[in-house]
């Protein structure tokens, strides 16, 4: 049986050989593939499922590929490259291989090679598609017309996940306040689609949205929205289908369309004085309204763009740091440096703003979950937003939707008050309020969660943070403290566990992922008032701007944006010990002075003269002193993430290479100050 280690050694063997591996000797390969058997035996010894079905898939596939002259040798390289390759990360990740995604790249690759003798024999569910593997996943639910093709039909799939969620956010509105311009939006959205639809022989969504216009011709906006939800979640999930983001196939359409002519009959039949007016002139639009050109871009582009100007940006560096430019006096040099630099910032800068997009589509999520959660638990909530054009990465984007859930979740659960009559009692209005803003602020973009229900009860969490054994003497902890108690997995002190919170995982999976983000969380609560929580995102993962210091022989990067003040280290003011740490007297205040040096166990310079330098820094509330050696200086840094035996080093949050190619390590302010 293979040791992790042994398995490790053998993924790198295979690797290396294959890489001296003439793509012409067959026998070769053939015996390198066969050393895949060992990793097959080591993942189901260790119950690595994943991994079992990705190694025997690959085998299986090899074997096709020996006995048959119909597929590319450098396709099937390419394969066993890119499976080397994802083997090595995760190996080297912990062994965690329950993120592997190479099944789809082997699924591709023998689908494209797959020969169909008898067309009339293809499955009505999928479509076989030889030309571009990236298509081999798209399914259609009968065929496409003959003059079109796979690419247009993936087109409009991509197209669709923007209508469906400009169709949720009319609906939503149209809940709120009847307009008849929304309406009409609605209408128009719907038509359109139908006739998309119709072009690509989508029989069903076609029918849906045909059965759809009629309801909404009664122009009746009362009692039909939970209808209309239910249509929009049917589509979102066929479009998911249809794309092969899901491999559960949508429920029939038939019973939403003939819902949609029942109601459509029972309201002719029972005429409603709620009926919206639709204006009978057409809708103008403003003479100063202007409509972008826009092009997409393939999103692997983009990211290969971004790494590509971080390149740029750490050779320029580089160059410019080089002793042999410094040596050099020449006025004019310096000037076109100058001038190269201030191109380089520029492109990044601009580089970065490809990848900005509003935050605005996964607010529209909020509300409609804000929505669904109220009607479960039975309350009368409303939803807010603000700042839903404030632009994010769109990695980031993807990522914070989960922690806004869990967030908004516990809100409506348990942060409403269960009765309007208890909410009039304290003197406000009958339904809750939950606002969600977002906004820019000091190089972060800011969201805040804010309702106005019952408050976190500070005496329950102490409570249950003393029975956790979290906290022994509740005297030594602050309000803040105590709040960010409940970001502990498993914490919480709700009376009963409900299907949509209660149970204390969502606040940790909170925290996690803010964090992982190199972002902040931030708890405030008033008891009786309500409770907000403010998220701190970097606006990219990418580049930060850092100040370089060094402590003894070892630099750091500390973030700009972290940095209050800097100034020399005067021995008499420090004041002492508390909680066994030094401490120091900044601007009239007490705060933790932490050496570098002594934190990292670096072994200091000799040479140095006490005292030294400090950097203060600060995060949410909290500061920090951090004693250094020197302050090099201040450069835009280009973030590396560091390997999975770092990740549970305090301090480190990730790795830059400096302009004479060594590597200098990003303090984590975040971490080093909430110690």
């Amino acid at each position: 049986m293979l040791t992790n280690e042994q398995l490790t050694q053998k993924i790198e063997s295979i690797s290396v050989q294959f890489i001296l591996v003439e793509p012409d000797d067959t026998e070769s390969l053939r015996h390198l593939v066969s050393l895949f058997e060992d990793i097959l035996k080591w993942a189901n010894e260790n119950d690595h499922s994943i991994l079992e079905t990705s190694v025997d898939q690959f085998l299986s596939c090899a074997t096709d590929h020996f006995a048959s002259d119909s597929t590319s040798r450098d396709d099937f390289l390419s394969l066993m490259g890119t499976f080397l390759s994802d083997l090595q990360i995760h190996a080297r990740n912990d062994y965690d291989f329950s993120q592997m995604n190479i099944i789809k790249r082997i699924d591709s690759f023998q689908e494209h090679y797959t020969v169909i003798p008898d067309e009339s024999a293809t499955s009505k569910s999928s479509i076989e598609v030889k030309d571009d593997p990236a298509l081999s996943q798209i399914r259609h639910p009968d065929a496409l017309p003959g003059h079109l093709d796979m690419e247009l039909f993936a087109e409009f799939l991509e197209l669709q996940t923007s209508v469906i969620d400009q169709m949720e956010d009319r609906l939503l509105t149209l809940e709120r306040n009847p307009d008849p311009g929304t309406l009409q939006e609605l209408k128009r959205i719907i038509h359109t689609q139908k006739g998309e639809a119709g072009f690509l022989n989508l029989a069903d969504i076609e029918k849906l949205c045909h059965a759809t216009e009629d309801l909404l011709e009664s122009e009746n906006a009362k009692g039909i929205t939970d209808h209309l939800f239910s249509v929009i979640d049917w589509l979102r999930k066929t479009n998911s289908w249809y794309k092969g983001e899901s491999q559960e196939q949508p429920d029939s359409v038939l019973p939403l369309v003939e819902q949609s002519q029942a109601i459509s009959l029972q309201q002719d039949k029972e005429p409603t004085s709620e009926k919206i007016s639709t204006p009978s002139d057409k809708t103008v639009l403003s003479s100063e309204t202007r409509i972008k050109q826009t092009i997409r871009v393939d999103a692997e582009r983009l990211d290969k763009l971004i790494d590509m100007i971080g390149e740029l940006m750490i050779a320029e560096s580089m160059v410019v740091q080089s002793k042999e430019i410094r040596a050099v006096r020449s006025q004019e040099l310096l000037k076109n440096i100058g001038q190269m630099d201030k191109l380089t910032r520029t492109l990044h800068e601009t580089g970065l703003m490809l990848r900005m997009v509003p935050i605005k589509e996964t607010f529209q999520k909020m509300v409609r979950l804000v929505r669904d959660t109220a009607k479960k638990s039975d309350k009368a909530v409303q939803c807010n937003i603000q700042g839903e054009d404030t632009e994010l990465d769109k990695t980031l984007v993807d990522k914070i939707g989960e922690p806004l859930l869990h967030i908004i979740r516990n809100a409506v659960d348990h942060g409403i008050e269960d009765s309007e009559q208890s909410r009039i009692a304290c003197g406000k209005p009958p339904h809750g309020t939950i606002e969600i803003r977002a906004f820019h602020k000091s190089g972060y973009v800011h969201i805040e969660i804010e309702d106005d229900g019952k408050g976190l009860n500070k005496a329950s969490i102490i409570q249950k943070a003393k029975e956790n054994n979290l906290i022994s003497d509740e005297s030594q902890i602050n309000n803040d403290d105590v709040f960010n108690l409940i970001f502990e997995p498993g914490f919480s002190t709700a009376e009963q566990i409900t299907d949509l919170s209660g149970r204390g995982q969502g606040m940790g999976v909170v925290k996690d992922v803010v964090e992982s983000l190199h972002g902040q969380i931030e708890c405030k609560s008033i008891e009786g008032k309500g409770c907000m929580f403010t998220l701190k995102i970097p606006l990219t993962l990418a580049i930060i701007d850092g100040m370089i210091v060094r402590a003894g022989k070892d630099r750091f990067i500390i973030p700009t944006l972290s940095i209050i003040t800097s100034c020399r280290l005067e021995t008499k003011s420090i004041t002492g010990l508390i909680n066994r740490e030094k401490t120091i007297l900044v601007q009239g205040r007490l705060i933790p002075l932490i050496d570098l040096c002594s934190w990292f166990d670096i072994e200091k310079d000799k040479s140095e003269k006490e005292p030294g330098l400090m950097v203060v820094v600060e995060s949410g509330t909290r500061r920090t002193a951090l004693a250094v050696d020197e302050i090099i200086g201040k450069q835009q840094i280009v973030i590396k993430n560091l390997g999975a035996g770092f990740k549970h080093n305090a301090g480190i949050s990730g790795a830059a290479i400096m302009p004479d190619g060594t590597v200098g390590l990003i303090v984590d302010i975040d971490k080093l100050t909430h110690l």
